[in-house]
Order: structure tokens, then sequence, then C-alpha cells
């Protein structure tokens, strides 16, 4: 039998075996979907056998390769999803073993073929990333006023204080959209060095957030291009100047310096509607950029040449583990932070708390760290430290409830302090 006759051969068992394997989700326990093919170089008598195994059930179909086998020409990977498979790997090192010592040379003892079968044998890429997005965003910036208001400012003796409180209100509202937004933000997704990690479950507020900040500087444009081309004032600014009783006041000044300005933009071959028209749509420079968090080695081996492979799958996988690792202590640094403030509460009132007081505060930090707890969940990452720290505060609730003083007496404050930091 010819080199190529016999790996066509092998080639077909392989794949008639994977066909018999069965492998289940250990998420949902149903049994997993196979998904098997072949990839053979150009001028090479080389093969690749890939065999994905994953959920259709479940969210995620980024394969991790589990398992390479390495038989003459062919080579044999078995992948699966990031979520944890339940496959008999035994079964299947035993009868490739014995396929490598039916096609092995003459004479070669089958324990060889087994120490040689542990060397070819890998286990790896094994990082399940998390189960979420990176998200950045991109804002206007006050550059774009610096260019608009700069005319307004050139040599002018008149209208200063309008220049300054008009141009200060806008500023504001710009830098306040920003914070808005950055503070809603930090409500549920996770500050990391590699941009904000937010968790499938809280998309949806991604979404409306994303939605409300784009409604806030649609309106902003609205109101400086008003304000720019007929000298309309925005009406939060009406109302600060009405409160204050100089609104009348402001309005004949601002015609006055306007008429100036006008006069001066027409020198320059300028006018108000041409000067709002240089202003680019302030909408077009908001973006959101979501990320999925996945590694797909599948592309990885379809797209980065052989010798490069190795290295981009070991840069993925580092990228995604510091993310994973970042985004758990920063989960953790938020528990802990929780009940160090709870910690310096009672010791800065430990000579007079109320026993319903200390109940409501542990409770309260409790369902915190509890709602912190569902968030790593939701990302797939370990929260057994963060489940800890609820323990601890369940403890020290059970501390106060045994008590049947209206107040807590320091002996109890000391033993639920204990409860807390042990």
């Amino acid at each position: 039998m010819s080199t190529k006759t016999q790996t066509q051969t092998l080639e077909q068992q392989i794949i008639n075996q994977l066909k018999t394997l069965k492998a289940f989700c250990q998420k949902c326990g149903r049994e997993l979907t196979r998904a098997i093919y072949t990839k053979r170089r150009k001028g090479s008598d080389e093969v690749e056998i890939v065999c994905n195994f994953y959920c259709e059930h479940c969210d995620f179909k980024d394969y991790v390769i589990k398992k390479i086998y390495r038989i003459g020409n062919i080579t044999v990977k078995i992948n699966s999803t990031s979520t944890q498979v339940n496959v008999d790997w035994a079964s299947v090192e035993n009868w490739l073993m014995e396929l490598e010592t039916k096609y092995s040379k003459r004479g070669k003892k089958k324990e060889e073929v087994k120490a040689k079968l542990k060397v070819e044998v890998k286990e790896e890429r094994k990082i399940v990333p998390l189960r979420g997005f990176l998200v950045d965003f991109d804002l206007p910036s006050t550059a774009i006023l610096n260019a608009t208001f700069d005319l307004f400012y050139e040599n002018r003796k008149i209208g200063k204080e309008v220049i300054k409180l008009t141009t200060k209100y806008f500023y504001n509202k710009l830098k306040n959209i920003s914070r808005d937004l950055y503070t809603k933000l930090n409500e549920f997704a996770i500050k990391t060095p590699f941009g904000y990690v937010v968790a499938l479950s809280d998309i949806e507020k991604l979404y409306t957030l994303k939605e409300k900040i784009r409604e806030k500087i649609e309106e902003f444009d609205q109101e400086l291009r008003d304000f720019i081309k007929h000298g309309k004032l925005p009406q939060h600014l009406v109302e600060y100047l009405e409160r204050r009783g100089v609104l009348d006041e402001y309005l004949t000044e601002l015609q006055e310096h306007r008429k100036i300005v006008e006069k001066f933009l027409r020198e320059k071959g300028e006018s108000f509607e041409s000067l709002a028209e240089k202003i680019p749509p302030l909408v077009e420079r908001f973006r959101c950029k979501v990320t999925p968090i996945s590694i797909n080695f599948d592309d990885i081996i379809n797209l980065v040449p052989e010798k490069a492979r190795e290295v981009a799958m070991r840069l993925v996988e580092e990228t995604a583990m510091k993310i994973k690792e970042e985004t758990e202590k920063k989960l953790r640094e938020e528990a802990e932070a929780k009940v160090q403030e709870l910690i310096q509460w009672i010791n800065t009132n430990i000579q007079n708390i109320k026993k319903s007081l200390l109940e409501g505060r542990l409770k309260s930090a409790k369902e915190y760290i509890e709602k912190i707890v569902r968030k790593g969940h939701d990302l797939g990452i370990d929260v057994k430290p963060i489940r800890e720290i609820v323990n601890k505060i369940e403890n020290a609730i059970k501390t106060v409830e045994s008590s049947s003083d209206e107040l807590v007496d320091t002996f109890r404050l000391k033993q639920v302090l204990e409860r807390l930091t042990k």
C-alpha cells in the first residue's frame, strides 16, 4: 500500500472514530455538537483533522485546543468551547495508540509507542475567557469649542462677560456629559487598564446608557448651533440668569456683542452661519466600541502562518488572562472597600450604635457585595474570595441578631469587627 493510500485510510478511520465520540456540556448537561473537517497543505502530504465540539444551547462557540495528536503525516486536534466539557479522553488516547502501533515501523514495541504518545499529546489552551465585552467610548472634545469660540475672543472689549458666561456653560455641559457617562458606566461595568468590562447580563444597560448619552450630545449640538447662528441662549442658562435677575441686561449685552462679532466675521469673509457649519456633527464624534472577550483559536489556525501560530496563540492567551485577572482584582477590591467602609463606621461610632441601625448597615453591605458576586458569576470569573466576604458579613449579622439590647454593647461590636476581619 502506498504512503498516500495508507494516509487516506488512516484519515478515514480517525474521522469515523471521532464521529462516535460523545461529549457533554458541563454548563447545561446537553450533548455537544461536533464539526469535523480536514486541512491539507499544498504540495505536502501532511493532513490536519480538526474536531470541534460546541454547545448549541450555550452562548459561546470560541474554540480552545484541548488535545493534539500526531500520527505519521496526520495531526489530530480535538477542540471544545470555553465551556468545560466531559469527554472520555483516556479511551481516545488508547485508541490512537493502537493506530500508531498498527502503522508504525516493524519491531517497534508498544511501550515505545506509548512513551512517544506521552510526549506528543499536549493538553493546552485551558484558559476560559470572560463572558462579556470590552467597552470603550469616544466623546466630542472641548477642542471643538476652542476653535469655535476663539473668534469671539479676538480683540473684543465689549461683551467679555457674555463670552465668559456663555462659553463656560458650553464647556461645563460638555464635561458634564462625559462625567455622567462614566458615573453611570461605573455602576455596572468594571474599569480595567484594557477598558471597561461589561457582563453579558448588563449589555442592555450599556445600550440604554449609550442612547441617553447620544441624546444629550444631540441636544448639546443643537444648543451650540442655535447660539452661534441666532444668539439663542440654552434654556438652562436662561433660567440661571432669571434667578440672578440679570437676564435682560445679559441679553442686551449679547446683542451688542453679536453686532461687533458679525462685523468682524464679515471682514474675514465669514458669517455666524458659516461658523456654525464648520462645526462637525458632534454625534459623529461619539462612538461606543464594544469588543467581545473571546478567544477563537480557529481564526489563528486559519489566518496566521504556522511559524507564528504558537506565538500568536500565546499572546492572545496572555492578554485574555490579564484582562480576567484585572477584572477579578477590581471586583475583589470593590467588595473589600465596602467592608472597610463598614469597619470604619463601626469604629467611629463604637460607643453608641443601635442594633437596628447596625443590622441595616450590615444587610445593605451584604446586598451590595452579593451584586458583585452575581456580576462576577455572569462574567465567568472565580467568585469564591468574594463569597467568603459575604459569609463574613452573614456571621456578623448573626452576632448582632443574638443581642436583645437596643444598643449594641462594646464587647459584641468587637465580635462583629472580628467576624469582618478574620
